[in-house]
């Protein structure tokens, strides 16, 4: 309880002395509007549209480590139109829509029933066990790169094709035989995920800002200097029939070859 209130009081002394998140600050950044947007409120337009990207990437991120299939196919097609929403000065995400809309057609019509259900639910692997641990794939070989690497530079001067190719054969078995060995020992399994430093103050300082600042409730006309009219969500400007139009597009390239075409088709990626 004493170290509780010890960091509400640094808290409150570093929101006295500095604004953690600067383009909040309403004495220097935070102006309100005369002109056609003054029944808008942009700052909390703007903390709703970062509050739901949050929330939608807390999700992707919980299918992963609840090895959900289905769900992370909803959100991928809700990033779909995420990518393809254009953000003003910076364009669209078409490369990222354009892997978004592959991996749908591959397991709505490209693939067959079976390899698509292999898609689907073969993209995550649980190494250590236990409910909601799963990791994705490409993180499970990433791991499996970081101890090759290792391996490797245990090689020395001797490093060839040969010998480099003896250390990823060996490797499999070498982690089968670590494992055996840490179980019997007692020994906890290492941890799957990468090491992240605590947030928890940074988060704190975040909400003081916040809670400064009201930005969850609604004021007419406020708007930030650095971003002004930014919409509640990201999706509202988003051309719908432009949007139809490339996936129709894509659709009948796909049907014509039964494969999917080459990312870096001009064509098929512009707006």
């Amino acid at each position: 309880m004493v170290k509780r209130l010890q960091q509400l009081q640094m808290v409150q002394i570093l929101g006295r002395n500095r604004t953690y998140l600067p383009w909040i600050d309403g004495q220097t950044t935070t102006t309100t509007s005369n002109g056609p947007n003054t029944k808008e409120d942009c700052v909390y337009n703007y903390a709703c549209s970062m509050l739901s990207l949050g929330l939608v990437f807390q999700e992707f991120e919980d299918a992963i480590r609840e090895g959900d299939g289905d769900r992370e196919e909803r959100i991928w097609k809700l990033l779909l139109l995420i990518f393809k929403a254009k953000v003003r000065r910076k364009g669209s995400r078409t490369k990222y829509a354009f892997e978004a809309f592959r991996y749908i057609a591959l397991l709505e019509s490209l693939l067959t029933p079976r390899m698509a259900h292999k898609l689907k639910w073969g993209r995550f692997v649980n190494t250590s066990g236990g409910h909601g641990k799963n990791i994705a794939c490409d993180m499970r070989v990433e791991l499996f790169r970081s101890k090759t690497k290792e391996l490797l530079s245990g090689i020395g001067g001797k490093m060839d094709e040969k010998n480099s190719q003896k250390v990823v054969k060996a490797q499999q078995k070498l982690d089968a035989v670590v494992l055996n060995f840490d179980q019997e020992c007692g020994v906890n399994p290492q941890c799957k995920t990468h090491t992240k430093l605590s947030s928890e103050n940074d988060v704190e300082n975040m909400l003081y800002d916040l809670q400064k600042i009201n930005v969850f409730q609604f004021r007419a006309g406020r708007q930030h200097k650095a971003f002004p009219d930014h919409a509640k969500s990201i999706l509202e400007d988003l051309d719908m029939g432009k949007v139809l139009t490339w996936v129709q597009r894509l659709v009948k390239r796909f049907s014509k070859s039964h494969q999917t075409v080459d990312e870096q088709d001009e064509s098929d990626n512009e707006g």
